[in-house]
């Protein structure tokens, strides 16, 4: 069984295939990022005015799960997991998710791996941030908020 599909990929490691079989729910994938808006009482007056022109990083949280088909298997996936994910802290990269193909966010890794043993399995939540959501990559063609590269993947 393979997680194909249900997973996804981050900094070009497929974490669906064979090597990791990780399967994804995602739990929080915010469609707008929280506006920064300053909001100033009027003194003497009803009311308040407000100012603000940029927005807050976007923070998106999966829930995993790595399956093997024994508990010396499912210790071997997770370990392969983690030797992966330690490798990506070197700053940015692209997370696209199988359900959501052609988006692509330029990513980083926020939390760590506490997980929940099973029997062939652990369970664990990420949480990825991308600070920047709303900038286009500067390899793109810019189509409103939004930029589609030549491979027809938007770019967050």
């Amino acid at each position: 069984m393979s997680a194909s599909g249900k997973s996804f990929t981050f900094k070009g490691v497929d974490y669906g295939g064979s090597t990791y079989n990780l399967y994804a729910y995602i739990k929080s994938l915010p469609r707008m990022p929280q506006p920064r808006v300053n909001v100033a009482q009027l003194a003497q007056s009803d009311g308040s005015v407000t100012q603000g022109s940029t927005f807050e990083e976007i923070r998106i949280t999966v829930e995993c799960a790595v399956v093997g088909t024994s508990p010396s298997d499912s210790d071997t996936k997770m370990a392969a997991v983690i030797a992966a994910l330690m490798k990506t802290q070197t700053g940015l990269g692209n997370l696209i998710f199988d359900a959501f193909p052609t988006r692509q966010y330029s990513a980083r890794v926020m939390s760590p791996v506490t997980g929940a043993l099973a029997l062939t399995g652990e369970k664990f939540t990420l949480e990825f941030i991308v600070p920047s959501g709303w900038h286009t990559a500067t390899t793109a063609t810019a189509t409103g908020d939004t930029a589609v590269n030549a491979s027809g993947v938007t770019t967050i």
